[in-house]
C-alpha cells in the first residue's frame, strides 16, 4: 500500500510560504479589479450626468425647433395657396418674409468621446443603446438643418418681389415648397425619435397653445377660407 512521503519542516515551511504568496498575489489581483470597477463605474456615472445635462439643454433646443416647425408648416401651406393663385392670375402679390429656421446647434461629440474613450464598452446594454439611438437622431437631425438651410434658400426670389411671374418660375417655387414640408415632416421624425430617449422626469413638456406670426401678403394677413377660397385681409385689431 502506497504511503504519503513525510515532509519535514523545511518542505512543509516551503509550502506555506508558496501559499502566502499565491495568496497575496490574488488579493492584490482583486484589490486592482476592484479598484478598475470603482474607477470606471465613476466614469460612467460622469458620463452619464453629462449625457443628461446636454439633453436638458437639447430639450429645450427641441421645444424652439418644434414651435417653428409647426409655425413653418402652416405658412408654407398658405405660401403655396398664394403660388398657385399667382400662376393662375400670372402675378405675383408681395409675400412678406418668413420666418427663418430654428437651428438647434446639436452635436454628438459627448457620445464620440464616449466611444473614444472606452466608457461606452462600460456601460450596461441598455444606456449604451438609448444613448445610440439618441445620438443617431441627433446626426440625423444635423444633416437635415443642412438641407433645410439650403432649400429655405430657395424661397428667397419670391420675398417682396410683386409683378408678373412666369408659369415655369412659380412651378420652381412651389417644388421648392413640396421638397420643404417633406424635409419638414422628416425633421419631425428626427426629433421626436431623439425625445423618446430623454428620460421620463426630462420629457418635453406640452406647450400652450401657439400664436404663430401669418403669412403677409401684400402687407396683410393671409387667411385661408374654409371652402378654398383664400384671401387676404386687414388685421383687425380687438378693442382694448
Amino acid at each position: 500500500m502506497a504511503r504519503w512521503p513525510i515532509w519535514g519542516e523545511r518542505q512543509r515551511e516551503f509550502v506555506r510560504e508558496i501559499l502566502i504568496i499565491i495568496l497575496g498575489v490574488l488579493i492584490a489581483l482583486a484589490i486592482n479589479e476592484l479598484a478598475d470597477w470603482v474607477r470606471w463605474k465613476n466614469r460612467v456615472a460622469e458620463t452619464k450626468a453629462r449625457i443628461a445635462t446636454q439633453m436638458n439643454s437639447d430639450q429645450a433646443k427641441f421645444r424652439d425647433m418644434i414651435d417653428w416647425a409647426e409655425c413653418a408648416g402652416s405658412s408654407l401651406t398658405d405660401l403655396d395657396a398664394v403660388l398657385a393663385e399667382a400662376q393662375a392670375n400670372g402675378r405675383l402679390p408681395d409675400i412678406g418674409v418668413l420666418s427663418p429656421p430654428k437651428f438647434g446647434a446639436l452635436t454628438d461629440a459627448i457620445w464620440q468621446t464616449t466611444i473614444g474613450n472606452d466608457v461606452a464598452a462600460h456601460m450596461d446594454d441598455a444606456s449604451a443603446e438609448a444613448y445610440a439611438r439618441y445620438f443617431s437622431a441627433i446626426n440625423k437631425l444635423t444633416d437635415e438643418e443642412w438641407r433645410l438651410a439650403q432649400q429655405w434658400a430657395r424661397l428667397n426670389p419670391v420675398i417682396h418681389a410683386p409683378g408678373p411671374m412666369t408659369a415655369e418660375r412659380i412651378d420652381a417655387v412651389r417644388s421648392a415648397v413640396s421638397e420643404l414640408q417633406l424635409l419638414l415632416q422628416a425633421r419631425s421624425f428626427s426629433m421626436h425619435q431623439a425625445l423618446t430617449e430623454i428620460r421620463s422626469d426630462k420629457t418635453l413638456s406640452v406647450a400652450g397653445a401657439r400664436s404663430c406670426r401669418p403669412l403677409m401678403v401684400d402687407l396683410k394677413p393671409y387667411v385661408r377660407k374654409t371652402s378654398g377660397n383664400s384671401s387676404w385681409t386687414e388685421l383687425k385689431v380687438p378693442n382694448q
